[in-house]
């Protein structure tokens, strides 16, 4: 950014365009669940990438559906993440969408604005209780959010090559996360309930970063590392620095194991 006014001129636009989805503040009764974010219930995981102006249009409708019906799929590390089947035109964006049937609820999106962001949803899981209480426990699947969040970015830095050098924002939000677990861990950690496993539920509401670029990821191994702080502030806010997004043994050690993504 060129100078202070400038930045400041920057992140307003950003803000603004954040109060619109409800996600410049946890503090909303609807946090998260403005725009496309209703579509999917028990929405977990939201992430939203904002160009450098997005008062600007950039994308009529079919250039967007053009896109998507050629980025279905996206190669990243050692797997493919599918986004969906189905491409949906909506007011702003055009969603590529994962759906168990046509007047079904979205599972899942992947969305292209008509300023340039790119979004993605991701609906939740949830798992009975061992206790009396009949409220079901929340699970953050760690491996499949950090999986999508890297072919997101991937997505995002191939659709308009033209302002990838200018900053973005990356928001980054999960609803509704107190007492939850983490889950869908890297191989070579036990699942939550295990004996060996006994992290405790998330203590905060709601979780909220939101993450200046000074430019969109130059390839896939940029786009990785971004990703992977997105994993590192999620294992943070569940009080662990541990990297359970990480394989600990097998061919993919050390690795974020896209295979292990649940799709």
């Amino acid at each position: 950014m060129a100078s202070l006014t400038d930045t400041e001129l920057v992140r307003a636009r950003w803000r603004r365009h954040l109060s619109a989805e409800a996600l410049d503040t946890t503090e909303h009764d609807d946090f998260a669940q403005r725009g496309l974010g209703p579509r999917v219930p028990d929405l977990a995981f939201r992430l939203l990438i904002l160009p450098y102006d997005p008062d600007a249009e950039r994308l009529a409708t079919e250039g967007a559906v053009e896109q998507l019906n050629a980025q279905r799929s996206v190669d990243v590390g050692n797997g493919t993440i599918h986004f969906g089947s189905r491409v949906i035109p909506t007011a702003h964006a055009t969603a590529l969408v994962t759906q168990f049937d046509d007047d079904m609820p979205w599972q899942r999106y992947v969305a292209i604005h008509r300023n340039g962001a790119v979004e993605l949803g991701l609906g939740g899981q949830y798992r009975p209780r061992t206790d009396s209480n009949e409220v079901s426990i929340k699970l953050v699947r760690l491996v499949t959010a950090t999986s999508f969040t890297w072919a997101t970015l991937e997505l995002a830095r191939r659709i308009g090559p033209e302002v990838n050098d200018l900053p973005h924002q990356l928001t980054v939000a999960l609803p509704d996360t107190a007492g939850a677990l983490l889950s869908n861990l890297a191989t070579g950690y036990e699942e939550p309930g295990s004996r060996y496993n006994r992290m405790p539920g998330c203590p905060d509401d709601h979780l909220l970063w939101h993450i200046e670029l000074e430019r969109l990821p130059a390839d896939s191994d940029e786009a990785n590392a971004v990703a992977l702080s997105v994993a590192s502030r999620i294992t943070n806010a569940w009080g662990t620095s541990q990297t359970f997004y990480l394989d600990r043994d097998g061919d993919a050690a050390g690795q974020l194991n896209v295979r292990r993504a649940r799709q």
